[in-house]
C-alpha cells in the first residue's frame, strides 16, 4: 500500500489441546489499551510432537585442538602485548614462555608472580589453561582478566573459544560479537561467529555476519568462501 509497509510472517507455535485442522484466527494489535487493528487469518494446525527443549548449551559440541587456536595471530597479538608491558621477573618469564609457545612453562613462571590477580597474569593463566584443555579454568581466568580491566578484543576472542570448547556456543557468540565490536578489522572472530551461528541453526544470522565482515574487510577470501557456502554457490 502507498506510503506504508508490509511484512510476511511465518509462525511455528507448538499447541496443546487443539485438534489438527484449519481455523479462522482473529489477531488484535494493541498499543497499551488502544486497539490499533484487527485481522482475521486462516491458520492450519498440523499434527506433530513438541521438539525437545534446548539447554543453554549448543546443540552440537565441536572438537577443538587447542594448539591450532593458540598458533593464530590473535593469540600472538595478545601475548606480545602482555610481554611488552610485563613488570616483574615472574610475569616477564611467563610472557616470554607464552610468546615462545611453551605453555606448561607459563604456569611454572607464574607460581612466583608478584602480581597475583592482575589482568595480564589472569590472561596468561587463561591461555595456559586453554592449552591443556582445561576450559573451565580458562574461562574463569579470562573473566578475571576482564574484571581487572583487560579490554583487548583478542581476549574476548579467546574467551569465545574457551566457551565453544566447553560446549556453550551461545556464550561463545556473545564473546565473538564483542571481539568483532572491539576490532572490526580482524577476520578470525567473524569466521568463528559465522560457524557458531551455523551450528546453532541460524544460517540467516551467519549470513548477516558475513556481509558485515565483508563490509569491513572487502575481498577477504575466508569471508567470501563462507558467503558462497551460505548462499549455496
Amino acid at each position: 500500500m502507498s506510503g506504508g509497509v508490509s511484512r510476511g510472517v511465518r509462525v511455528e507455535l507448538p499447541l496443546t489441546g487443539v485438534a489438527p485442522g484449519r481455523y479462522l484466527v482473529r489477531a488484535t494489535v494493541r498499543d497499551r489499551r488502544d486497539t490499533i487493528t484487527e485481522r482475521l487469518r486462516e491458520v492450519t494446525v498440523r499434527a506433530g510432537t513438541r521438539p525437545p527443549a534446548r539447554s543453554g548449551l549448543s546443540p552440537t559440541t565441536i572438537r577443538i585442538e587447542p594448539l591450532n587456536i593458540l598458533q593464530g595471530d590473535a593469540v600472538r597479538h595478545l601475548v606480545v602485548a602482555v610481554q611488552a608491558r610485563a613488570q616483574g621477573v615472574a610475569l616477564k618469564a611467563a610472557a616470554r614462555a607464552a610468546v615462545d609457545g611453551k605453555w606448561p612453562a607459563v604456569d611454572v613462571a607464574l607460581a612466583s608472580s608478584s602480581a597475583p590477580g592482575s589482568a595480564d597474569e589472569s590472561t596468561l593463566r587463561g591461555i595456559a589453561a586453554f592449552a591443556r584443555a582445561d576450559y573451565t579454568t580458562a574461562i574463569a581466568a579470562f573473566r578475571a582478566a576482564q574484571t581487572a580491566g583487560a579490554a583487548d578484543p583478542a581476549l574476548a576472542f579467546m574467551m569465545g573459544w574457551a566457551h565453544a570448547a566447553a560446549g556453550d556456543d551461545r556464550a561463545a557468540v556473545t564473546d565473538w560479537r564483542n571481539a568483532v565490536l572491539g576490532d572490526a578489522a580482524q577476520v578470525p572472530p567473524y569466521l568463528a561467529l559465522v560457524d557458531a551461528y551455523v551450528r546453532l541453526g541460524h544460517p540467516d544470522l551467519a549470513l548477516q555476519v558475513v556481509k558485515s565482515g565483508l563490509h569491513a574487510l572487502p575481498g577477504s577470501p575466508e569471508l567470501l568462501d563462507r558467503l558462497a557456502r551460505l548462499e549455496g554457490r
